[in-house]
């Protein structure tokens, strides 16, 4: 059985990927894109057939692997990391700040983004979303309906990883945590963490955050940080 990784930003991707490609020995095995919307639209059986994982900024119900599924017979093992959604967001927006070639480059302090809308606006329901839902009870039936599928929390990854590697038939690595900011925390204008952690309350953020947050706390609390169907 093939995995169909759907990456969610800023949840560990890039640490997943390369655990990924030491899990399968090569990493001529795992193909990986960054690029949004559906990187998959042009390959045909043959790509498919190459890989042993597929991962990307896509969805569970990725139109090009449904398409795969039926003509092969072959299904796809779905996984998906979850992260804080705060945490997130504040890493997107670090991640956005450093790179002035982003097109979602922001250069106002962090309460700025936040009151006048631009952070939150690019990072609502972007967890849900990936499961073709834009609430966390969508989201749940979504699930169901594309499994087999394994949804866990990227701050306590070991249980899914372990899952993963079964699935692969290889023993599990260790998950090498890649940090790809090039700023450093508290430097000149730059908040730490702990700093941020008042705007977690903010009346946009709750609001912003509001269904990917209950789909984060559901993993935690009731499913202990990893779920499978």
């Amino acid at each position: 059985m093939k995995i169909l990784f759907s990456h969610i930003p800023k949840c560990g991707g890039t640490s997943v990927w390369k655990w990924f490609a030491d899990c399968c020995g090569s990493s001529a095995s795992v193909f990986w894109s960054r690029v949004p919307g559906d990187p998959l639209g042009g390959f045909d059986l043959q790509d498919f057939n190459a890989f042993r994982v597929i991962g990307g900024h896509f969805g569970i119900n990725n139109q090009s692997a449904r398409q795969f599924e039926s003509v092969s017979g072959e299904s796809f093992f779905r996984a998906v990391f979850l992260r804080d959604p705060f945490a997130r967001l504040v890493s997107f927006y670090r991640y956005c700040r450093e790179r002035g070639f982003h097109e979602l480059h922001l250069v106002e302090s962090f309460g700025d983004a936040v009151e006048n809308g631009n952070i939150c606006r690019t990072q609502t329901a972007n967890a849900c979303k990936r499961f073709d839902a834009l609430t966390f009870p969508a989201a749940q039936e979504s699930m169901k309906e594309f499994g087999p599928i394994i949804v866990g929390a990227i701050e306590s990854p070991d249980a899914m990883l372990t899952r993963l590697a079964e699935i692969i038939g290889n023993p599990a690595p260790e998950l090498h945590r890649i940090n790809r900011s090039i700023i450093i925390e508290g430097m000149p204008g730059e908040e730490t963490n702990a700093e941020l952690e008042r705007f977690r309350e903010h009346p946009l953020i709750i609001e912003a955050l509001r269904e990917d947050q209950q789909l984060h706390d559901w993993l935690m609390q009731e499913s202990g940080g990893v779920f499978e169907i």
